[in-house]
């Protein structure tokens, strides 16, 4: 079982038109992420940016032949403080509908950086609803803000060089990846091969 609040990414190499073209316009090695809500009914479930907010059994991930995904937990933060913001977070989103009226405004960020252009402070032309990278983003900023078990600053200005609206599956790639001593990878899995570190 992994540790409540812990950051999922995910690619589907098999996926849909739309998992492609967020591939090819964030320049991305992954399409999906989201994080972990504990056991729900005995299933390891994550919250998960679908057609809805959606609450999914991990085990989904692993049973499909076509999926990697690899599962990073925090350090340096008590699990029942996660699960504070984990349960918040589900309160706020489960249900809500996927922001797919987002998406365009990445087909634009992608042209202005062929242009030498960064628009990443800029705002989404449609924030109504929230997209995969963005409910984890607003996790991940609430995680940096804790009070109870100190604030990890440098992980909130790296949050910052983005907006809410703004950030891409890959964007959150990059801030897991850049804090190893916050973000320690579990698990990776690669066509059903499941590695435990």
């Amino acid at each position: 079982m992994y540790k409540c609040g812990s950051i999922d990414l995910l690619d589907n190499e098999n996926g849909n038109f739309l998992s492609k073209a967020i591939r090819f316009f964030t320049n991305s090695t992954i399409s999906h992420t989201d994080f972990t809500m504990g056991k729900i009914v005995k299933e390891e479930s994550v919250l998960s940016a679908q057609a809805l907010m959606s609450v999914l059994p991990l085990c989904t991930y692993f049973w499909d032949e076509y999926f990697t995904f690899t599962i990073y937990e925090i350090e340096g933060v008590p699990e029942k403080e996660l699960e504070k913001i984990v349960r918040a977070m589900y309160i706020d989103f489960a249900g809500k509908k996927y922001g797919f009226m987002q998406l365009p405004w990445f087909i634009y960020r992608w042209f202005m950086e062929r242009l030498g252009k960064d628009v990443r402070k800029q705002h989404n032309w449609f924030a109504k609803n929230n997209i995969c990278s963005e409910l984890v983003w607003m996790y991940l900023v609430k995680v940096s803000k804790g009070r109870d078990y100190g604030r990890f600053p440098e992980l909130y200005a790296k949050l910052n060089e983005w907006n809410r609206d703004t950030v891409s599956p890959q964007d959150i790639k990059v801030i897991v990846e850049s804090f190893p001593e916050i973000f320690v990878k579990k698990t990776f899995c690669e066509k059903t091969v499941v590695h435990n570190f």
